[in-house]
C-alpha cells in the first residue's frame, strides 16, 4: 500500500510539471508572437520613413532643379530627326544654347529609332551617343536615390560600419563607385531601363540586353575624383557599356571622353608612358567629349579607351550608371579584333611593338 501511495504521488507531480511545462510553453509563444509583431510594426515603420525620406528628397530636389533652371519658358533641346522633346516633370535642364553639344561629331549622335545608323557608327568610330534614350523624370528619382545611397554609405564609413565590405572600400570605393545594390535594383529597373527602347536598341546590336549596371560618382570626400584613360576590357568580359548620367554631364559637371576607334590591345594599366602613346598616335579630333544629358546615354564597348573629362568649371557632382552586357552578335566594331576573346593583353608600353610585329 505504501509504494502505492508514493506512485500515487509521483504521477500527481508529474502532471503538475507538465502542467508547468505546458504554461512555459504557451508564455514562450506569446512573447515570440509579440516580439514578430513588433519587429513587423517597426519594419513598417521604416518603410514609411523611408518612403517619407525619399519623398522628401524628390521634392527638395526638384526645388533646386527649378532653382537653377532660370528660364522655364525656354524651349527644350531639338534633336535631328525629332520634333521637339517635351519637358518632363522638373528634371533639371541646363541651358545649352549656343553649345556644340555633339562636339563635332554629329555623325555619331542618334535617337534611339536609328538603330541602323548605330550599327554603321559601331562599325566606323567603335562608339555612339544616343540622345533621349531614357525618361528625365525616372532620372531624377534615380539620381535622388543615389545621393541617398552615397549619404548613408559615407555616412557608415564615418561611424565604421564598414564589416563586409573591406576589399571594397580599399578599390572601387574609392575610384567613385557606391554599392549599386542600395539603388533599389528593381525600381531602378522597373522604372527606368524597362519602359526605354534601350533592351530593343542592346539586343538588336549586341545580341542581349542585359540589367546589371553600376554606379558611380564624380567626386571623392568632397573633392573631384576623375579617372584616367583605361579600357574596361582587362578586368571584365568583353561586352558593352551604356554610360548614361543621371544629371546633365559636360557644362557645370564631369562628363565622359572616348577616343575614338581606340582598342586593342589591351593595356592593364595607363601610366604615363601610355597616355603619351595615345596622344601621340590619335589626333585631336578623335578624343571626343560631348555634352551627355541625364537621359541620354554613350555606347561603347570595353575596348576603347574612354576616360572621366573634369575641367576647373565642373564644380557640381555628378552621379553615372554604367548598364554593361555580354555581346553575343556577331557585330563589327571597330577597335575590336575578329576574336575579342583571343586579344592580348600588355602591362607596358614596351611590349607594344612586339604586338604590333605579330598583327603585321
Amino acid at each position: 500500500m505504501k509504494y502505492i501511495r508514493a506512485l500515487r504521488r509521483m504521477l500527481s507531480n508529474t502532471d503538475r510539471v507538465n502542467h508547468l511545462l505546458a504554461a512555459t510553453e504557451r508564455l514562450v509563444q506569446g512573447v515570440e508572437n509579440q516580439a514578430t509583431a513588433a519587429n513587423e510594426r517597426l519594419d513598417k515603420l521604416y518603410k514609411a520613413f523611408d518612403r517619407l525620406a525619399s519623398d522628401l528628397n524628390l521634392r527638395l530636389d526638384r526645388i533646386i532643379a527649378a532653382a537653377e533652371d532660370v528660364s522655364p519658358a525656354r524651349a527644350p533641346l531639338k534633336l535631328k530627326g525629332q520634333a521637339d522633346a517635351p519637358r518632363l516633370g522638373a528634371a533639371p535642364m541646363t541651358d545649352m544654347s549656343g553649345l556644340d553639344l555633339d562636339d563635332g561629331h554629329p555623325e555619331l549622335v542618334f535617337v534611339p529609332s536609328e538603330i541602323d545608323g548605330m550599327r554603321r557608327a559601331l562599325g566606323e568610330a567603335g562608339c555612339f551617343l544616343v540622345r533621349n534614350l531614357f525618361n528625365r523624370e525616372a532620372i531624377l528619382r534615380a539620381r535622388v536615390r543615389a545621393a541617398a545611397v552615397a549619404r548613408k554609405f559615407d555616412a557608415m564609413v564615418a561611424r565604421g560600419e564598414t564589416a563586409g565590405y573591406e576589399k571594397y572600400l580599399t578599390g572601387a570605393y574609392q575610384k567613385g563607385h557606391l554599392p549599386e545594390v542600395e539603388l533599389d535594383v528593381t525600381m531602378t529597373r522597373s522604372e527606368l531601363l524597362e519602359p526605354s527602347p534601350y533592351s530593343a536598341i542592346a539586343e538588336s546590336l549586341f545580341g542581349m540586353a542585359s540589367f546589371g549596371f553600376a554606379l558611380r560618382r564624380s567626386f571623392f570626400n568632397g573633392s573631384p575624383n576623375p579617372l584616367g584613360f583605361h579600357q574596361d576590357g582587362f578586368f571584365s568580359d568583353y561586352g558593352y557599356n551604356f554610360w548614361t548620367p543621371l544629371n546633365d554631364a559636360g557644362i557645370s559637371s564631369a562628363n565622359l571622353e572616348v577616343i575614338i576607334a581606340s582598342g586593342a590591345p589591351l593595356f592593364s594599366i595607363t601610366d604615363r608612358a601610355i597616355v603619351d602613346h595615345l596622344y601621340q598616335n590619335y589626333p585631336k579630333e578623335r578624343f571626343w567629349h560631348p555634352i551627355i544629358r541625364a537621359g541620354d546615354s554613350l555606347v561603347f564597348s570595353t575596348f576603347m579607351f574612354h576616360r572621366t573629362r573634369q575641367t576647373p568649371e565642373m564644380t557640381q557632382e555628378r552621379y553615372s550608371i554604367e548598364i554593361r552586357g555580354p555581346i553575343t552578335a556577331s557585330v563589327k566594331i571597330k577597335g575590336v579584333p575578329a576574336d575579342p576573346g583571343a586579344a592580348l593583353r600588355l602591362s607596358s608600353i614596351t611590349e607594344l611593338p612586339a604586338f604590333v610585329a605579330q598583327a603585321q
